[in-house]
């Protein structure tokens, strides 16, 4: 007698929805040969869905805190790539959460190298996801919060530089999901997830630089203030790298593009400054004591 299949349920997931941001003008300058190549295009896509990380855990499980607990090996990690957006999900468990976040943060890093932004939402909630289909209350709640529907606006708000601002180029983070972490006493855990995201006004986002910096330990036994400046020169040149790529296709003249590009722009530019406070520092420790 051949087996029954099993019948199809709702799982409590963590869930990550990102979207792609302009990528319809992209298309029609692509058409219009005025804008990136269809192959360019298609290497995007490629990106936002992150095979590569999806199946990387597949195969070896947990990438990020893989001592961390889990349920299955593989997190239950499922991917859907639609077009212009993407859709994660993982098992409820710490390790799930946080190799879930870490696969949105890659999209996010990857896509902002390629001059691309990007606007999403990381959430928990019910879901059926399988490598064919998805669809629960979990998916809803995420995509209504990225595209707006939510409330009727816009509803991501993470890193507004406007107090009534809303829509801002971020994957926002539902307090759901910061308060799972909290209730979690695995500290490699929180470790990783504070390399991920920042908070502003008690809203929670990933944060793509926040990775991007240089640090030292100053009077280590390996502590040379040459090498120390040479590698924050590496940061300094990738983050001048980040800044011309996120302006290469901008219309400058687009003020409602030019507001969410802003907000990357500005971010570079505190990062920026860092790097050079970071030389000012060595240079001062360097210098020879007066006697």
């Amino acid at each position: 007698m051949a087996d029954k299949k099993m019948k199809p349920k709702f799982k409590d997931k963590f869930i990550g929805f990102i979207d792609l941001l302009g990528f319809t003008s992209m298309v029609d300058a692509s058409e219009s040969n005025t804008g990136r190549s269809l192959a360019e295009l298609i290497i995007l896509q490629t990106i936002l869905e992150n095979r590569d990380g999806i199946d990387n855990i597949r195969e070896n499980g947990p990438i990020i805190c893989p001592d961390s607990e889990y349920n299955q090996l593989n997190l239950d990690i499922q991917v859907s790539q639609m077009s212009d957006s993407v859709l994660f999900s993982s098992e409820i468990s710490p390790s799930g959460v946080i190799n879930l976040i870490n696969l949105c943060w890659v999209v996010v890093f990857k896509l902002l190298q390629e001059g691309v932004l990007v606007r999403g939402y990381i959430t928990r909630g019910s879901l059926y996801h399988d490598s064919k289909t998805f669809v629960g209350s979990g998916f809803n709640r995420a995509y209504e919060f990225e595209n707006g529907s939510y409330k009727k606006k816009s509803s991501v708000t993470a890193f507004k530089m406007h107090p009534d601002e809303c829509g801002t180029p971020f994957v926002e983070v539902d307090k759901k999901i910061t308060q799972y972490i909290e209730e979690q006493s695995d500290p490699c855990l929180k470790t990783m997830f504070n390399r991920f995201v920042m908070e502003q006004e008690d809203v929670t986002g990933l944060f793509p630089f926040k990775k991007i910096a240089h640090e030292c330990i100053v009077g280590g036994s390996d502590y040379d203030p040459l090498d120390e400046m040479r590698s924050n020169d590496v940061v300094r040149r990738m983050l001048l790298v980040l800044k011309e790529n996120i302006v290469r296709y901008v219309d400058a003249e687009n003020q409602q593009v030019m507001r969410k590009v802003n907000h990357y722009l500005d971010a570079l530019n505190r990062q920026l400054e860092n790097c050079d406070k970071f030389d000012e520092a060595i240079g001062e420790l360097d210098k020879p004591i007066a006697g």
